[in-house]
Protein backbone atom coordinates (compact mmCIF):
# COMPACT_ATOMS: atom_id res chain seq x y z
CA UNK A 1 0.00 0.00 0.00
CA UNK A 2 1.50 3.40 -0.71
CA UNK A 3 2.77 5.75 1.81
CA UNK A 4 0.34 9.32 1.58
CA UNK A 5 3.59 12.17 0.89
CA UNK A 6 2.66 15.96 0.62
CA UNK A 7 5.69 17.25 -1.47
CA UNK A 8 6.77 20.95 -1.76
CA UNK A 9 8.48 21.23 -4.81
CA UNK A 10 10.72 24.08 -5.56
CA UNK A 11 11.79 23.67 -9.25
CA UNK A 12 10.72 25.73 -12.37
CA UNK A 13 10.87 22.90 -14.96
CA UNK A 14 7.52 21.40 -14.81
CA UNK A 15 9.19 17.93 -16.56
CA UNK A 16 11.86 17.58 -13.79
CA UNK A 17 9.01 17.73 -11.20
CA UNK A 18 6.95 14.89 -13.10
CA UNK A 19 9.91 12.78 -13.30
CA UNK A 20 10.30 13.04 -9.69
CA UNK A 21 6.60 12.34 -8.52
CA UNK A 22 7.40 9.37 -10.79
CA UNK A 23 10.39 8.12 -8.80
CA UNK A 24 8.32 8.72 -5.78
CA UNK A 25 5.61 6.18 -6.71
CA UNK A 26 7.97 4.27 -7.90
CA UNK A 27 9.64 3.74 -3.96
CA UNK A 28 5.72 3.36 -2.81
CA UNK A 29 4.85 6.68 -2.21
CA UNK A 30 1.43 8.56 -3.07
CA UNK A 31 2.48 11.90 -3.46
CA UNK A 32 0.35 15.21 -3.10
CA UNK A 33 1.94 18.35 -4.24
CA UNK A 34 2.74 21.53 -4.95
CA UNK A 35 5.04 23.39 -7.41
CA UNK A 36 6.59 26.75 -7.02
CA UNK A 37 9.22 28.69 -8.34
CA UNK A 38 9.32 31.90 -6.75
CA UNK A 39 10.00 33.07 -3.44
CA UNK A 40 6.61 34.71 -2.95
CA UNK A 41 4.86 31.44 -4.03
CA UNK A 42 7.31 29.44 -1.87
CA UNK A 43 6.50 32.03 1.04
CA UNK A 44 2.85 31.03 0.17
CA UNK A 45 3.35 27.54 0.83
CA UNK A 46 5.24 26.98 3.52
CA UNK A 47 2.90 29.98 5.15
CA UNK A 48 -0.19 27.31 4.62
CA UNK A 49 1.86 24.00 6.19
CA UNK A 50 1.56 20.50 6.05
CA UNK A 51 4.51 19.21 3.94
CA UNK A 52 6.20 15.94 4.69
CA UNK A 53 9.25 16.91 2.62
CA UNK A 54 10.67 19.94 0.33
CA UNK A 55 12.67 19.18 -2.79
CA UNK A 56 14.12 21.91 -4.30
CA UNK A 57 16.20 22.45 -7.54
CA UNK A 58 19.47 24.38 -6.74
CA UNK A 59 19.37 26.91 -9.28
CA UNK A 60 15.87 28.46 -10.21
CA UNK A 61 16.00 31.78 -12.53
CA UNK A 62 14.71 33.81 -9.81
CA UNK A 63 16.56 32.26 -6.82
CA UNK A 64 18.35 29.35 -5.40
CA UNK A 65 18.09 26.44 -3.53
CA UNK A 66 19.77 28.11 0.12
CA UNK A 67 17.83 30.70 -0.18
CA UNK A 68 14.68 28.18 -0.21
CA UNK A 69 16.60 26.43 2.68
CA UNK A 70 16.73 29.88 4.67
CA UNK A 71 13.14 30.30 3.93
CA UNK A 72 11.62 27.03 5.33
CA UNK A 73 14.62 27.46 8.29
CA UNK A 74 12.36 31.06 8.85
CA UNK A 75 9.03 29.33 8.96
CA UNK A 76 10.00 27.13 11.81
CA UNK A 77 9.12 24.14 10.05
CA UNK A 78 11.49 20.65 10.52
CA UNK A 79 10.99 19.15 7.62
CA UNK A 80 13.58 17.25 5.48
CA UNK A 81 15.00 19.41 2.79
CA UNK A 82 16.39 17.58 -0.31
CA UNK A 83 18.54 19.16 -3.36
CA UNK A 84 17.33 17.64 -6.85
CA UNK A 85 19.77 19.19 -8.84
CA UNK A 86 21.41 18.31 -12.46
CA UNK A 87 23.83 21.65 -12.20
CA UNK A 88 25.06 21.22 -8.46
CA UNK A 89 28.82 20.23 -8.23
CA UNK A 90 30.26 18.29 -5.05
CA UNK A 91 31.64 21.58 -3.42
CA UNK A 92 28.35 23.31 -3.71
CA UNK A 93 26.46 20.04 -2.35
CA UNK A 94 28.98 20.07 0.49
CA UNK A 95 28.10 23.85 1.18
CA UNK A 96 24.48 23.25 1.37
CA UNK A 97 24.51 20.61 3.69
CA UNK A 98 26.36 22.61 5.88
CA UNK A 99 23.05 24.72 6.68
CA UNK A 100 20.90 22.15 6.77
CA UNK A 101 20.21 20.39 3.67
CA UNK A 102 19.60 16.76 4.41
CA UNK A 103 20.64 15.22 1.14
CA UNK A 104 21.47 16.13 -2.18
CA UNK A 105 20.06 13.91 -5.46
CA UNK A 106 21.15 14.23 -8.93
CA UNK A 107 19.10 14.39 -11.70
CA UNK A 108 20.31 12.17 -13.67
CA UNK A 109 19.93 9.65 -10.68
CA UNK A 110 16.70 10.06 -9.56
CA UNK A 111 16.97 6.15 -8.70
CA UNK A 112 17.96 7.93 -5.08
CA UNK A 113 15.58 9.89 -4.46
CA UNK A 114 12.60 7.38 -2.77
CA UNK A 115 15.26 5.99 -0.30
CA UNK A 116 16.37 9.03 0.45
CA UNK A 117 12.93 10.15 1.27
CA UNK A 118 11.93 7.07 3.42
CA UNK A 119 15.02 7.77 5.44
CA UNK A 120 15.23 11.48 6.01
CA UNK A 121 11.24 10.99 7.05
CA UNK A 122 12.41 8.60 9.42
CA UNK A 123 15.37 10.89 10.93
CA UNK A 124 12.97 13.66 10.86
CA UNK A 125 10.21 11.73 13.27
CA UNK A 126 12.94 10.92 15.08
CA UNK A 127 14.00 14.52 15.63
CA UNK A 128 10.17 15.07 16.30
CA UNK A 129 10.41 12.56 19.28
CA UNK A 130 13.42 13.72 20.79
CA UNK A 131 12.09 17.38 20.94
CA UNK A 132 8.80 16.40 21.94
CA UNK A 133 11.17 14.16 25.42
CA UNK A 134 13.39 16.94 25.58
CA UNK A 135 10.17 19.54 25.70
CA UNK A 136 8.77 17.46 28.46
CA UNK A 137 11.40 16.91 30.73
CA UNK A 138 12.08 20.72 30.27
CA UNK A 139 8.28 21.33 31.42
CA UNK A 140 8.84 18.65 34.46
CA UNK A 141 12.11 20.75 35.59
CA UNK A 142 9.82 23.89 35.02
CA UNK A 143 7.03 22.67 37.36
CA UNK A 144 9.89 21.04 39.92
CA UNK A 145 11.21 24.34 40.40
CA UNK A 146 7.86 26.20 40.55
CA UNK A 147 7.03 23.98 43.38
CA UNK A 148 10.72 24.11 44.79
CA UNK A 149 10.47 28.17 44.93
CA UNK A 150 6.50 27.31 46.84
CA UNK A 151 8.26 25.25 49.43
CA UNK A 152 11.55 27.49 49.55
CA UNK A 153 9.12 30.39 50.41
CA UNK A 154 7.56 28.90 52.45
CA UNK A 155 10.14 27.52 54.83
CA UNK A 156 11.73 31.26 54.51
CA UNK A 157 9.06 32.20 56.88
CA UNK A 158 10.04 30.11 59.84
CA UNK A 159 13.53 28.88 58.71
CA UNK A 160 17.19 30.40 57.69
CA UNK A 161 20.49 29.65 56.78
CA UNK A 162 23.10 31.18 58.83
CA UNK A 163 26.53 31.23 57.48
CA UNK A 164 29.72 31.67 60.28
CA UNK A 165 33.16 32.58 59.21
CA UNK A 166 36.30 33.25 60.86
CA UNK A 167 39.96 33.98 59.82
CA UNK A 168 41.95 32.11 60.75
CA UNK A 169 45.34 32.96 62.63
CA UNK A 170 43.94 35.98 62.94
CA UNK A 171 46.13 37.01 66.21
CA UNK A 172 49.61 35.67 65.05
CA UNK A 173 48.55 37.62 61.71
CA UNK A 174 48.41 40.61 63.89
CA UNK A 175 50.93 40.26 65.64
CA UNK A 176 53.43 39.70 62.47
CA UNK A 177 52.10 42.37 60.57
CA UNK A 178 51.59 45.22 62.87
CA UNK A 179 48.16 47.10 63.54
CA UNK A 180 48.55 49.64 60.35
CA UNK A 181 49.17 46.84 57.94
CA UNK A 182 47.09 44.18 59.77
CA UNK A 183 43.81 46.34 59.92
CA UNK A 184 44.56 46.74 56.40
CA UNK A 185 44.53 43.09 55.39
CA UNK A 186 40.69 42.80 57.62
CA UNK A 187 39.68 45.53 55.41
CA UNK A 188 40.28 43.41 51.95
CA UNK A 189 39.10 40.47 54.06
CA UNK A 190 35.92 42.39 54.95
CA UNK A 191 35.13 44.41 51.55
CA UNK A 192 35.42 40.66 50.31
CA UNK A 193 32.60 38.70 52.60
CA UNK A 194 30.86 42.25 52.30
CA UNK A 195 30.15 42.54 48.34
CA UNK A 196 29.78 38.69 47.83
CA UNK A 197 27.19 38.34 50.70
CA UNK A 198 25.22 41.57 48.96
CA UNK A 199 25.19 39.91 45.59
CA UNK A 200 23.77 37.02 46.76
CA UNK A 201 20.74 38.45 49.47
CA UNK A 202 23.39 38.00 52.71
CA UNK A 203 22.32 39.75 55.47
CA UNK A 204 24.76 40.92 57.91
CA UNK A 205 23.70 39.73 61.24
CA UNK A 206 27.10 40.85 62.79
CA UNK A 207 30.99 40.95 63.01
CA UNK A 208 34.27 40.74 65.15
CA UNK A 209 36.34 41.95 62.40
CA UNK A 210 38.33 38.61 61.84
CA UNK A 211 34.41 37.10 61.53
CA UNK A 212 31.06 37.52 60.68
CA UNK A 213 27.44 35.91 60.87
CA UNK A 214 25.32 36.15 58.05
CA UNK A 215 21.69 34.61 57.19
CA UNK A 216 20.28 33.98 53.95
CA UNK A 217 16.83 32.84 53.10
CA UNK A 218 17.93 30.60 50.88
CA UNK A 219 20.37 27.98 51.05
CA UNK A 220 21.10 27.67 47.67
CA UNK A 221 21.83 31.25 47.51
CA UNK A 222 24.53 30.73 51.17
CA UNK A 223 26.35 28.05 49.49
CA UNK A 224 27.05 29.72 46.37
CA UNK A 225 28.04 33.56 48.62
CA UNK A 226 30.48 30.75 50.77
CA UNK A 227 31.86 29.27 47.59
CA UNK A 228 32.63 32.75 45.80
CA UNK A 229 33.94 34.38 48.90
CA UNK A 230 36.18 31.16 48.84
CA UNK A 231 37.06 31.51 45.11
CA UNK A 232 37.54 35.48 45.61
CA UNK A 233 40.07 35.08 48.43
CA UNK A 234 42.19 32.29 46.48
CA UNK A 235 42.66 34.52 43.98
CA UNK A 236 43.27 37.74 46.68
CA UNK A 237 46.16 35.17 47.94
CA UNK A 238 47.68 34.47 44.54
CA UNK A 239 48.02 38.37 43.86
CA UNK A 240 49.40 38.80 47.79
CA UNK A 241 51.97 35.51 48.35
CA UNK A 242 53.08 37.37 51.28
CA UNK A 243 49.24 37.83 53.44
CA UNK A 244 47.51 35.15 52.72
CA UNK A 245 43.70 35.27 54.34
CA UNK A 246 42.43 31.52 55.18
CA UNK A 247 38.67 31.50 55.92
CA UNK A 248 36.98 29.02 56.92
CA UNK A 249 33.27 28.38 56.62
CA UNK A 250 30.51 27.35 58.81
CA UNK A 251 26.67 26.63 57.50
CA UNK A 252 23.30 25.07 58.60
CA UNK A 253 19.74 25.48 58.10
CA UNK A 254 17.08 25.73 60.67
CA UNK A 255 14.72 27.19 63.03
CA UNK A 256 15.72 30.55 64.29
CA UNK A 257 14.39 33.25 66.58
CA UNK A 258 14.98 36.64 65.19
CA UNK A 259 15.33 39.46 67.88
CA UNK A 260 15.83 43.00 66.47
CA UNK A 261 18.96 42.70 64.43
CA UNK A 262 20.06 39.33 65.89
CA UNK A 263 19.06 35.67 65.29
CA UNK A 264 19.01 32.99 68.08
CA UNK A 265 18.73 29.40 68.51
CA UNK A 266 19.89 26.01 68.37
CA UNK A 267 20.27 26.32 64.50
CA UNK A 268 22.77 29.54 65.17
CA UNK A 269 24.67 27.35 67.50
CA UNK A 270 24.69 24.44 65.27
CA UNK A 271 26.35 26.78 62.07
CA UNK A 272 29.30 28.01 64.88
CA UNK A 273 30.08 24.52 65.62
CA UNK A 274 29.81 23.53 62.43
CA UNK A 275 32.44 26.21 61.16
CA UNK A 276 34.70 25.21 64.06
CA UNK A 277 35.24 21.98 62.52
CA UNK A 278 36.86 23.40 59.30
CA UNK A 279 39.85 24.70 58.35
CA UNK A 280 41.18 27.74 56.70
CA UNK A 281 39.80 27.47 52.79
CA UNK A 282 37.10 25.02 54.07
CA UNK A 283 33.20 25.17 53.84
CA UNK A 284 31.73 22.67 55.93
CA UNK A 285 27.55 22.39 55.60
CA UNK A 286 24.68 20.07 57.47
CA UNK A 287 22.78 17.10 55.90
CA UNK A 288 20.13 19.31 56.27
CA UNK A 289 21.66 22.34 54.46
CA UNK A 290 22.99 20.51 51.61
CA UNK A 291 19.72 18.73 50.84
CA UNK A 292 17.95 21.89 50.73
CA UNK A 293 20.61 23.64 48.46
CA UNK A 294 21.03 21.05 46.35
CA UNK A 295 17.30 21.12 45.12
CA UNK A 296 15.54 18.81 42.15
CA UNK A 297 17.33 20.09 39.40
CA UNK A 298 20.13 22.59 40.98
CA UNK A 299 23.71 20.41 40.96
CA UNK A 300 25.75 23.62 40.39
CA UNK A 301 28.14 22.08 43.60
CA UNK A 302 29.48 19.33 44.62
CA UNK A 303 29.45 17.82 48.06
CA UNK A 304 32.19 15.24 50.28
CA UNK A 305 31.24 13.35 53.27
CA UNK A 306 33.15 14.93 55.87
CA UNK A 307 32.00 12.34 58.14
CA UNK A 308 29.89 12.29 61.19
CA UNK A 309 30.74 15.11 64.41
CA UNK A 310 29.51 15.69 67.69
CA UNK A 311 29.76 18.90 68.02
CA UNK A 312 29.97 20.93 71.51
CA UNK A 313 26.94 21.80 73.16
CA UNK A 314 25.26 18.63 71.16
CA UNK A 315 24.57 15.23 72.15
CA UNK A 316 24.01 13.60 68.76
CA UNK A 317 26.16 13.01 66.03
CA UNK A 318 25.66 15.27 62.71
CA UNK A 319 26.61 14.37 59.35
CA UNK A 320 28.83 17.45 57.84
CA UNK A 321 29.54 17.53 54.46
CA UNK A 322 32.62 19.77 52.79
CA UNK A 323 32.00 21.90 49.61
CA UNK A 324 33.96 21.50 46.78
CA UNK A 325 34.75 24.54 46.07
CA UNK A 326 38.34 24.76 43.81
CA UNK A 327 37.29 24.60 39.98
CA UNK A 328 38.90 21.65 38.53
CA UNK A 329 42.53 22.19 37.03
CA UNK A 330 42.54 21.38 33.04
Amino acid sequence: MATPLKVLIVEDQEDDATLMLRELRRAQFEPEYERVDTESELAAALAKGGWDVVLSDHGLPQFKSLQALSMLHESGQDLPFIIVSGSIGEDLAVAAMKPGAHDYIMKNNLARLGPAVERELRDAENRRSNKAAEDERLNLVHELEVAYTQLERRVRQITASIMFTDLEDSTQMMTRLGDEQNQILLASHSKIIREKLDEHGGLEVKTTGDGFMIAFYSARKAVTCAVEIQRELEEFNLQHPDTQLKVRIGLNLGEVIKEEDDYFGSAVVMAARIMDESAGGQILVSELLRQVANGPSNSEHEYANFGRRTLKGFDDEEQIFEVLWKEPTT
